[in-house]
């Protein structure tokens, strides 16, 4: 795991993890609990490297944007300039989640194309 000197996770060091091993869940999740836990608006000031996947820069902003509002952390710029992707994504990638997912997902999820279950920013 990379980490930087402050031993929590931030964007970027979650993204150049998904970048060198694919596992996006793992990176993207570890990162809402560490900022949940201690949310610090260094974590988030810098986005995604630029050899993020589209999708999943789109997914990091609009989780940036729920977990800033969350624990009223300033939302960083580059969250408001990520552009939607031109196909919507269904993070599930179950037919039969799909119905649910347009309706369930929060606003900032939807403005970017991408669509979640309700329970995706629930941890336990």
């Amino acid at each position: 795991m990379i980490c930087n000197k402050y031993k929590y996770m931030t964007v970027k060091d979650a993204s150049e993890n998904i970048v060198r091993d694919s596992n996006w869940k793992l990176w993207l999740f570890q990162f809402m609990d560490d900022f949940r836990r201690n949310p610090k608006p260094e974590m988030v000031v810098t986005g995604p490297v630029s050899d993020t996947p589209e999708g999943l820069k789109c997914l990091f902003a609009a989780t940036v944007y729920y977990l800033c509002n969350e624990k009223a952390v300033d939302v960083p710029e580059w969250v408001f300039s990520t552009k939607p992707l031109r196909e919507p994504w269904f993070v599930s990638g179950l037919e039969s989640m799909k119905t649910f997912a347009i309706v369930e997902s929060p606003l900032f999820f939807k403005k970017l194309n991408v669509f979640v279950t309700d329970n995706f920013m629930v941890r336990v």
